[in-house]
């Protein structure tokens, strides 16, 4: 049996986006709720934009990736705080860290302390 590259695309295609909605799911999980004023497509575009900016600094697996997508769906106040935004953005670069360890210490250190997330 030969696969054509349209089905192929058409599964690559259906891979990706059942991927995202776990992604979502995940992060709702650990999140306990999603704020009211997100819709799903802009919950699914914030995924969306983890995982592709999660390639950049070499966040790729699921686990890291909730946690790393779960960071743009924190509060705006937290998000626009610029002592906040500068120790995340610090973190996040530190690429002699693996990137379990960066999310270990952002959670640590920050989202723990700001905001109670779901045991």
């Amino acid at each position: 049996m030969q696969v054509t590259s349209e089905q192929f695309s058409a599964l690559e295609k259906d891979f990706r986006k059942r991927r995202r909605e776990r992604l979502l799911t995940a992060v709702r999980s650990l999140l306990g709720h999603m704020p009211n004023a997100i819709s799903d497509a802009d919950a699914l575009r914030r995924i969306n934009e983890a995982i592709e900016d999660g390639k950049m600094i070499n966040i790729t697996t699921d686990e890291d990736l909730i946690r790393f997508a779960a960071l743009a769906f924190l509060p705006d106040s937290v998000l626009r705080d610029p002592v906040i935004t500068s120790s995340l953005v610090r973190t996040l670069n530190r690429d002699e860290w693996e990137s379990s360890k960066r999310l270990d210490f952002i959670y640590a250190h920050v989202v723990n302390k700001l905001i109670p997330l779901s045991p």
